[in-house]
């Protein structure tokens, strides 16, 4: 498996129990340019917005959705914490891509409404 394909992925700080991760090389039949940055970057936002999906369908806010999950995690738990009060709910965002994560959270592509 390509470590960098899977980079952000794999290495979740959530608890999230029975993780299963697969990459597959895929040609789509078009040249396609290197991505100019970490796995991490694609994968991540990838990531965080199935993560806003899931806490829309358990009814919960993404940030306490967020926070629940980051018990083994203490330093992105307080990195989580301090972007939250330093927002003190006075940001509320829409996401950029509308298409790919619908639900607001600290951690999406967003801009200010």
């Amino acid at each position: 498996m390509d470590p960098a394909a899977v980079s952000g992925a794999r290495d979740l700080p959530y608890d999230i129990p029975n993780l299963r991760v697969e990459w597959l090389e895929k040609d789509f039949g078009a040249p396609v340019g290197f991505w100019r940055s970490v796995g991490s970057s694609q994968n991540a936002f990838i990531t965080e917005s199935f993560i806003d999906e899931l806490a829309h369908l358990a009814g919960k806010d993404p940030f306490a959705y967020r926070r629940s999950l980051l018990g083994k995690s203490p330093r992105h738990k307080a990195v989580l914490e301090l972007a939250a009060a330093r927002a003190d709910g006075a940001c509320r965002c829409r996401p950029v891509a509308p298409a790919v994560s619908r639900w607001r959270s600290p951690t999406a592509a967003t801009r200010p409404t």
